[in-house]
């Protein structure tokens, strides 16, 4: 698909939000209860919003997006949704 059929499938709806905010929002989606849905986004999407995520970062979401389930988080498999250790924040780029 071309730039043009990429910005048509965009504002169709097709899905162009950023891999990152997409994986913030499965993460928070995982949480038990609607309070801890809630501060889960406010905390994730707050920190993604003004952060232009390099390529290296969407890469990791991206592949993150097809392995990252509640089951893995369950068990505290981080690395599958991207994070590294039990920090849940996303790796840096020397990979720590």
């Amino acid at each position: 698909m071309g730039s043009f059929g990429l910005a048509v499938a965009c504002f169709a709806g097709m899905g162009c939000q950023d891999p990152c905010v997409a994986l913030a929002e499965r993460i928070c989606n995982c949480e038990a209860d609607l309070s801890e849905r809630q501060g889960c986004r406010q905390e994730r999407i707050q920190a993604q919003q003004g952060k232009t995520p390099t390529a290296e970062e969407q890469e990791v979401c991206t592949a993150a997006l097809d392995l990252c389930t509640c089951e893995a988080l369950r068990q505290n498999r981080f690395d599958l949704c991207g994070y590294t250790r039990d920090t849940l924040e996303p790796p840096t780029e020397d990979g720590s």
